[in-house]
């Protein structure tokens, strides 16, 4: 793409890393770059420091339609809203628009893309896809959504022929476009979330299956057969190579385009089983599935090996990775082990658990075993699965709850379920604590009061919700829970 001494907007500027390396990249490209941003220089500091060596110019606190005068190319941040009246008139004046992902997609030289999306489990995937591709690819890489590995600070770094894996979140994908075209799309689940930027549920899922809109014979897509929104996706013409992935055995289902999948990961009597081009075979054996691998992490690593498979990397090589896969940061992130009072306990940090159905995830793994942490900002979530699911598996005394929006919408959705009301428990006295300090504090009293007559082996903040009316996003909050954790600690 030409850019030399035209004049480019950047919509958006932000804090966590992409907006710099847009900006650095567009400047490097020749463009006269002016960025534009609601938020004010205090705000926005850190990033315009980053970017002092360059001649940029900032309207900060506002958009002004003016400056669209003789700007040939506005490239939108993901967390500008498409629909926002500024992002309206550009289009009205014809302007083009681009992302990150679609400047990304026109330049990568990379022939095998691996883009992953979904509400659950993007990063963790894309993190254990790169890190066994790199048995048969070293320089398998990972780009996107990411303050380390934003899509344009890579893009100068992959190679042709080496493999490089996106993470594509909805903010990205919903810019619609013809030039974004993975080699292999994968759709980890679509669950309900992003419904303040999306609309509605039907929007946010229609964000997401733009992934493989311009896929076709030559490509894949694995797609995850449990999830309800997959049955829509495969009965769509199809003209890419379909993998499916199921914790459950896939042969057994009523439904045919299950049963008869001619490639699926799928589980049988415990074990992990592999079908490609038809046939069946056993791909890790049940006694080499860790233990304390939950269902989601077993569907990840299902999407892994059929990852792997895809690109003709030897089963039996994947299957020896499931040992060693590298655990990620804020994603039930084990940040200590050591004793709490009498007993050992683990503590994990799963900060990124911004919706509902993450902490679900979380509850399935862990269970009466664990105290936690849950609470946050509301961005029109729905609470009452979290709440069933929260009075069948566990007991109020297991639960902290950190103030907020969202806090107040679950107490109001446990109150509908009795299940509680047997431990004389009043949802109405559940104490909401201001602070992440108080909760942390309070979850260690609850472990060294209960832990050796409930049995509990772990403290897990998992909030189910956003972080914005305490925290500047959920990473600052991860970062502030292993702080003042750690703090307790010493």
């Amino acid at each position: 793409m030409d850019l030399k001494n035209k004049k480019v907007m950047l919509v958006g500027l932000g804090i966590l890393g992409g907006g710099v390396a847009t900006a650095e990249w567009l400047c490097n490209k020749g463009a006269q770059l002016i960025i534009t941003d609601l938020k004010d220089v205090r705000y926005l500091k850190d990033s315009i420091n980053a970017l002092g060596e360059y001649h940029i110019m900032y309207r900060l606190g506002e958009h002004k339609e003016s400056d669209l005068e003789g700007v040939s190319l506005v490239v939108v941040n993901p967390d500008v809203p498409l629909d926002s009246p500024f992002i309206n008139y550009v289009r009205s004046q014809n302007i083009p628009i681009e992302n990150e992902l679609t400047l990304f997609a026109r330049e990568c030289e990379s022939d095998m893309q691996i883009a992953v999306t979904g509400t659950r489990g993007k990063t963790t995937t894309v993190a254990w896809i790169e890190y066994v591709l790199k048995i048969s690819f070293p320089g398998a890489c990972i780009a996107g959504n990411s303050p380390t590995n934003p899509f344009l600070k890579m893009v100068e770094v992959v190679k042709k022929g080496d493999p490089v894996v996106l993470e594509t979140p909805s903010y990205q994908l919903e810019l619609e476009n013809k030039v974004f075209k993975p080699k292999i799309a994968v759709i980890t689940n679509i669950y309900r979330d992003h419904i303040n930027r999306h609309k509605s549920e039907e929007g946010y899922a229609q964000a997401k299956m733009n992934i493989f809109a311009n896929q076709g014979t030559g490509d894949f897509l694995v797609l995850n057969a449990d999830n309800p929104w997959t049955r829509e996706i495969i009965q769509k013409d199809l003209l890419q190579t379909l993998w499916l992935v199921s914790a459950f055995d896939i042969t057994k289902s009523t439904d045919p385009d299950l049963s008869k999948s001619q490639n699926a990961l799928f589980i049988r009597d415990g074990g992990i089983i592999l079908r490609k081009d038809g046939e069946d075979s056993v791909a890790v054996l049940k006694e080499k599935v860790p233990i304390d691998f939950g269902e989601h992490m077993l569907m990840n690593f299902m999407i892994v090996l059929a990852v792997g498979s895809i690109v003709d990397v030897s089963i039996k090589e994947l299957a020896q990775t499931i040992d060693s896969l590298p655990r990620v940061k804020f994603r039930q992130e084990k940040i200590f082990e050591g004793k709490i009072g009498s007993r050992v306990c683990s503590v994990f940090n799963d900060t990124t658990a911004t919706s509902p159905d993450a902490t679900i995830a979380a509850i399935q793994r862990f269970g009466t075993k664990a105290v936690y942490i849950i609470g946050g900002t509301n961005k029109e979530l729905e609470f009452e699965k979290l709440a069933q699911i929260m009075q069948e598996k566990i007991s109020p005394q297991q639960v902290v709850l950190l103030g907020g929006s969202a806090t107040t919408l679950l107490c109001k959705a446990l109150k509908k379920y009795a299940v509680w009301d047997h431990e004389q428990t009043d949802v109405d006295t559940l104490i909401q604590y201001e602070t992440l300090e108080e909760c942390i504090v309070r979850s260690i009293e609850i472990f060294k009061k209960n832990g050796d007559s409930q049995g509990y082996d772990a403290i897990i903040f998992s909030p189910a919700a956003k972080s914005f009316e305490k925290f500047k996003n959920e990473y600052d909050r991860g970062v502030q829970f292993n702080y003042f954790f750690g703090s307790l600690m010493r």
